[in-house]
């Protein structure tokens, strides 16, 4: 395997451990899309083009995971005009919640994660990952 291709490998075991874990403790499904939008969210994006920016999706993507989230009552959204009319996009208390719960999630995976690796390792795979590749 290429480099590429053990990367995407090891995101995708990490994300499929993380859903296990989501889905055992909790009844309320949380797609990753789903999970990168409150993320975002938190962070300060409030309306479709920021998410849009954040999470690098396209607007259809960005309305349909932000209907979703709405339909599951996770977040509240609003028209305002600034300085054009826009959504504005705010988590509601479940919302926040729910974030808190799944943020515990990942917290838990990348504790277990230094575990396996060993806390060298497991810094210096940080390092790497947040040096600039190309």
């Amino acid at each position: 395997m290429n480099l590429l291709e053990l990367l995407y490998k090891q995101y995708k075991q990490l994300r499929d451990y993380i859903v296990v874990q989501w889905d055992e403790q909790n009844s309320i499904p949380l797609s990753n899309s789903e999970w990168n939008c409150l993320h975002a969210i938190v962070e300060g994006a409030k309306s479709v083009p920021s998410i849009m920016q954040r999470n690098e999706i396209t607007k259809q993507a960005a309305h349909k995971v932000i209907k979703s989230l709405e339909e599951k009552e996770m977040v509240h959204t609003s028209l305002v005009k600034a300085p054009k009319l826009q959504r504005q996009i705010e988590l509601t208390d479940f919302g926040r919640l729910i974030y808190a719960k799944s943020l515990e999630v990942h917290l838990q995976t990348e504790k277990k994660l230094r575990i396996v690796l060993g806390d060298e390792e497991y810094e210096q795979l940080i390092r790497t990952l947040n040096k600039k590749w190309l």
